[in-house]
């Protein structure tokens, strides 16, 4: 086999790699999606890349304008090239870094080949002024040597075109092609044009080859790899940007965790946790000065102090999922997600000061977490106060809250301190039926308009006869029945998902369910009441749910299939400082961001 070796440099003569391309194709299975703050990088708003598990590509988010970041400013419809990393790469986790105006790059992790990434967006600034992006370009092209075998047309497509080696082989009948990172690809016939499978190349071959010939086609786009000793698990950057935090996992399913030099990619010795343990995600505070790691082997949360190294153990009954911590002047909270086989739909409370959990349920005697009807699937910190919903717009209360990704498909938020979910507008409650007649809230099947029989006492709210527990979350949406038994002389409650409650109804007491979901008073009529008679109501949660249904009329405008950890953003578009929760749709091929003040959607990237 000959070859001649043909060095071209920067071919941009060749490569139409500056270009910019309209939308064209949707995510991937997107998962990780990392925040890049505007406070020391080029961009003047919050930035988020969101990459795709399958793919390799990292797309840019315009996160406050809720469209893909534009090249042009004034064209934003032409969004700027995405940040491709080869197609065969399994993206599970990326970070965004900035150190300073004129830079900024993505480190990812890839699953498939055990390897860290250091994959460039803005590499310095254009003449204007403007950020310029890193761009594919050929380095090298190796022909045959001797022959007539030539390549016309090369062209890099700057969504796809990543660093990787592209081998073409002459079979005697065709050019087999392989790249590195895009894999084998449909044969390349001489004289007719060809284009990549997901590779962002495309050419023509022209010329006479012999069985064997081999041409190679150098392509860089600046990706530098850093190999790790196992499978990376998580990746995540420090607010401030001075720790990257990466946890691999070794053939035994050990995981470490490694800090990473976010200028330099170099790694680190793995943090000191105890033996046995095995971290499985990453959290940090507000400050930067502490992070907290998640173990799926040990029961406890792993407290790290960043200067000093330093690992604080917190005991719990089980593994972790997931925790988000809240620091206050008070002290400090973290939200803890078990994992599924330990109660995979509730979030406790545990105060890292006693090490003892905090109640959400004060009305029992048990210490209770926050309970889902449906796992939980990741937690993030909504860590500056902001406006929750409120029936008096010129006064609504403001707090703090932790954002809940549910598998259900939706995101709802915890109050700080207390563990209540945040409320809509009216809160947690039942629902009315009728505002003309005297029955509201609820239907008897037996006829209450005659004097003498059983009612239900009111409220505060004359139109409402049951109270509702105000903490959002306690109460789940479902059907009551209150059931007269004539042997006992009480009546009996039961839930469609609380079931047959253990306390009796006894008339003229007040009666409060097993979980404190409810309470009422059933008052005696002159006719005693008889057995079989029923009661009938419905409860509504009263929580504030981000799950695509903008027009509340459980309709879903948008799809949250398989939603993925949430991830947090401020900004102030209207002159006021908010925040705002992004999430991935994994099953849904999408990336959403809601607004925590009204949960609706107000943007989709798909």
């Amino acid at each position: 086999m000959r070859t001649a070796t043909l060095r071209v440099g920067l071919v941009s003569l060749l490569c139409a790699c500056a270009q910019t391309t309209t939308y064209l194709g949707t995510f991937d299975t997107p998962a990780p999606i990392a925040v890049l703050d505007a406070a020391n990088g080029p961009f003047t708003e919050p930035i988020g890349y969101a990459a795709d598990s399958n793919g390799g590509r990292i797309r840019v988010l315009a996160l406050a304008r809720g469209r893909y970041l534009a090249e042009d400013p004034y064209a934003s419809f032409d969004r700027g090239a995405n940040l491709p990393t080869g197609a065969s790469r399994l993206l599970a986790g990326v970070a965004g870094y900035a150190p300073d105006p004129a830079h900024a790059w993505v480190w990812a992790i890839d699953r498939g080949a055990q390897e860290l990434l250091k994959v460039p967006h803005i590499v310095g600034r254009d003449p204007d002024g403007s950020p310029a992006e890193a761009v594919a370009t050929v380095t090298d092209i190796a022909l045959p040597a001797g022959g007539d075998v030539r390549i016309e047309g090369l062209r890099l497509d700057p969504d796809r075109a990543t660093s990787e080696v592209w081998t073409l082989t002459w079979d005697g009948q065709a050019w087999q092609v392989q790249g590195t990172l895009a894999g084998p690809q449909p044969a390349l016939f001489p004289d007719v044009g060809w284009a990549a499978v997901r590779g962002g190349l495309s050419l023509v071959v022209r010329g006479t080859a012999a069985v064997g010939d081999t041409i190679t086609i150098t392509v860089d786009r600046g990706v530098e790899v850093f190999p790790l000793d196992g499978r990376p698990l998580d990746l995540s950057m420090a607010p401030d940007q001075s720790t990257l935090l990466v946890l691999v996992q070794d053939e035994d399913g050990v995981a470490t965790a490694h800090t990473v030099d976010p200028a330099t990619g170099a790694i680190g010795t793995a943090l000191a946790l105890p033996a046995g343990a095995s971290p499985s995600r990453i959290s940090w505070s507000a400050d930067s000065a502490t992070l907290y790691l998640t173990d799926k082997a040990l029961p406890v949360i792993h407290e790290v102090d960043v200067a000093s190294s330093q690992v604080t153990d917190h005991a719990l009954p089980w593994p972790a999922l997931d925790v988000a911590p809240l620091d206050d002047d008070v002290g400090r909270l973290l939200y803890v997600a078990p994992l599924g086989v330990a109660g995979g739909n509730d979030v406790w409370l545990l105060d890292p000061a006693t090490d003892t959990f905090v109640d959400v349920n004060l009305a029992t005697a048990a210490v209770d977490p926050m309970h889902f009807l449906s796992p939980v699937r990741g937690l993030a910190a909504l860590p500056e106060p902001y406006d929750l919903p409120s029936q008096d717009e010129d006064n609504p209360p403001r707090s703090r809250s932790v954002a809940v990704s549910l598998q259900e498909g939706m995101v709802v938020w915890m109050e700080e301190r207390t563990g209540c979910l945040v409320p809509d507008r009216l809160g947690p409650r039942t629902q009315l039926r009728s505002a003309t007649t005297v029955i509201a809230d609820y239907e008897p099947d037996f006829p209450i308009d005659i004097p003498g029989t059983a009612y239900l006492s009111q409220t505060e709210d004359v139109t409402r006869h049951v109270n509702v527990n105000p903490c959002a979350g306690i109460a789940q949406p479902q059907t009551w029945e209150l059931r007269f038994d004539g042997v006992v002389g009480a009546w009996q409650a039961i839930g469609t998902l609380s079931g047959t409650q253990d306390a009796w109804i006894y008339e003229d007491e007040r009666y409060l369910s097993d979980e404190a979901e409810i309470s009422l008073t059933m008052r005696t009529g002159t006719t005693p009441s008889q057995d079989g008679w029923g009661i009938q109501f419905n409860v509504l949660a009263g929580v504030l749910r981000g799950d695509g249904d903008n027009e509340g009329d459980r309709v879903r405008e948008v799809d949250l299939d398989q939603p993925a950890r949430p991830v947090v953003f401020y900004a102030s578009p209207y002159g006021t400082r908010q925040p705002w929760t992004v999430v991935a749709a994994e099953a849904s091929d999408l990336v959403v961001r809601i607004d925590p003040t009204t949960g609706a959607v107000d943007a989709v990237w798909d």
